[in-house]
């Protein structure tokens, strides 16, 4: 998180986004010897806020903030100068104020320091630079999502999710399940660490860990159909090729993080490509197939050029959006630019009641660009044994790390384990425990912010899942807003089709240093 500018500089008009996080980076930018020292308490030790720092900030159980520049602090409220903003960051009002602490989640402060241009304190500031050129030479590449989610794997720390990544606004909240794959239980206990790594505002109503119990040589996936499955045997297929590629293989037969993808089509960003399998025995009814994958940037190069066409009028945009979510249909990409479907192979001879849509027997769909999630589709709509299926899929949009068939699938019961623990820099928070343990409440993680939440694993072998609820708030970007068009938006909006056509040469001429522009620009969670 940067340091905030002084409350006269906060937009007045309802719905505006504070992007306080701008003016500091063009600090950092305009004077490569600057950073912003971070500090944080929980409410109960408001005696150790840094009576010193250049502004406090106070995070409110309802996701709102007291952003002071003076202040005075005692153990029943905050008083002084400064702005109330709420949760989605408008301006609520500005001047004197005061907040009860009780009222308080998390206390921060924010200390700009000078450093010298030479030694330890050169290269901290590069690192922080890294990030800010790659966001301004190429906004459409700005490191951008949801919460990212970590936990230990082995030795290593390891991305294991991300966290409702569709959910851009408050009115589209929505609890999303992520397989986070075999993670270390030490001690019983189970630890993931939420982190903020974007110029967003993250709001995370809960965070729960999912373990739905397997036997030795048992898996577990969560189902397109919203169920959890268990298999004991997961195969992959004897032959994968595509019509783009040509075998494949190698990319897709286990999750190891190699991943096939292709390029984007130079003329339409939703043409589409197949990929046949082939299974050594014949597939049922009774199998599904399991699909591990994330999206490519695609979708967040469009996600960023809508709201660049919305320009200075985001905030009224995301207004409608509140009073009615269906407009804003267009802002769902996954489903404008396609799933990825899972399809039978059209018979010799049609029947009569299929249509060429009745050969798709399930769609998996919405993920980020961060981390690959794994969802089985149930093949309960087969109507005939067979031994090939059809993948299809917007081609250049999906990162594949794993197709596989599990077979003999059964309903799986899930046990759901709530957070036992919470830290915030080693710290433990209490509050930040009873807000995740409160539907009422929510945990607000400004960029750089993060927390570990500590789960007590259930005795036995099981597999794990996360379920988080929440929404995230895209700061606007000042480079965005000299590309504002409401007929180039209308059109992305109620003609994307065509849309996806004309972006198509954009996004390509972007496309070979997208990769490398997007993870460069990320900020480190402290």
């Amino acid at each position: 998180m940067r340091a905030a500018p002084p409350p006269s500089q906060y937009p007045k008009s309802p719905g505006a986004k504070i992007l306080a996080i701008a003016i500091a980076l063009l600090f950092t930018i305009q004077s490569c010897a600057r950073y912003v020292d971070w500090d944080h308490h929980p409410p109960e030790e408001w005696r150790e806020v840094d009576g010193e720092a250049d502004y406090l900030k106070a995070h409110l159980r309802s996701g709102g903030v007291f952003v002071f520049e003076n202040w005075d602090i005692d153990s029943a409220q905050v008083a002084g100068t400064g702005a109330h903003l709420g949760s989605n960051r408008d301006t609520l009002d500005s001047g004197t104020l005061a907040v009860a602490t009780d009222s308080v989640v998390l206390f921060e402060t924010n200390r700009i320091r000078i450093l010298p241009r030479s030694g330890v304190n050169t290269v901290i500031t590069g690192i922080m630079l890294a990030g800010a050129v790659a966001c301004y030479t190429n906004p459409k590449a700005c490191f951008g999502s949801c919460p990212s989610i970590y936990a230990e794997r082995g030795d290593s720390l390891m991305l294991v999710a991300e966290a409702f990544s569709s959910s851009i606004a408050p009115v589209l909240e929505k609890n999303d399940i992520d397989d986070i794959g075999p993670v270390n239980c030490l001690d019983d206990t189970v630890t993931l660490a939420f982190r903020n790594e974007a110029l967003e505002t993250h709001v995370i109503r809960s965070a729960d860990l999912l373990a739905v119990p397997v036997e030795t040589g048992q898996s577990a996936f969560q189902g397109t159909d919203g169920r959890f499955w268990r298999t004991g045997a997961v195969e992959a297929s004897i032959s994968a090729r595509s019509d783009i590629s040509g075998p494949v293989d190698a990319f897709v037969r286990a999750r190891d993080g190699i991943e096939y993808f292709t390029l984007t089509d130079s003329t339409d960003l939703a043409a589409s490509e197949t990929i046949r399998l082939r299974f050594g025995e014949p597939v049922t009814a009774r199998d599904g197939i399991v699909i591990g994958a994330r999206r490519t940037l695609v979708s967040t190069f469009l996600l960023y050029q809508t709201l660049a066409y919305m320009g200075r009028d985001a905030g009224k945009w995301f207004a409608r959006m509140e009073s009615n979510p269906a407009f804003f249909r267009g802002l769902d990409l996954t489903a404008r630019l396609g799933r990825i479907e899972v399809r039978a192979p059209a018979p010799e001879t049609l029947p009569a009641e299929w249509s060429p849509g009745a050969r798709v027997l399930g769609t998996v769909g919405e993920f980020g660009p961060l981390a690959s999630d794994t969802h089985l589709v149930p093949l309960h709509d087969l109507l005939e044994p067979t031994s090939e299926l059809v993948i299809r899929l917007p081609r250049g949009n999906w990162r594949i790390d794993r197709v596989a068939l599990a077979r003999d699938i059964e309903p799986a019961d899930v046990v759901i384990v709530p957070p036992s623990r919470v830290t915030r820099g080693n710290i433990t928070s209490e509050a930040t425990l009873a807000a995740l343990l409160d539907t009422a409440q929510v945990v607000v993680n400004l960029p750089r912010e993060a927390f570990e939440a500590r789960y007590a694993a259930p005795p036995g072998d099981y597999a794990y899942f996360l379920s988080c609820r929440g929404y995230y708030i895209e700061w606007m970007r000042r480079a965005w807003e000299m590309e504002e068009d409401p007929a180039l938006l209308r059109r992305m909006l109620f003609q994307p089709r065509q849309s996806f056509r004309d972006l198509a040469p954009v996004f390509k001429r972007m496309e070979p240093d997208m990769e490398d522009a997007f993870w460069g620009s990320r900020f480190a969670a402290q």
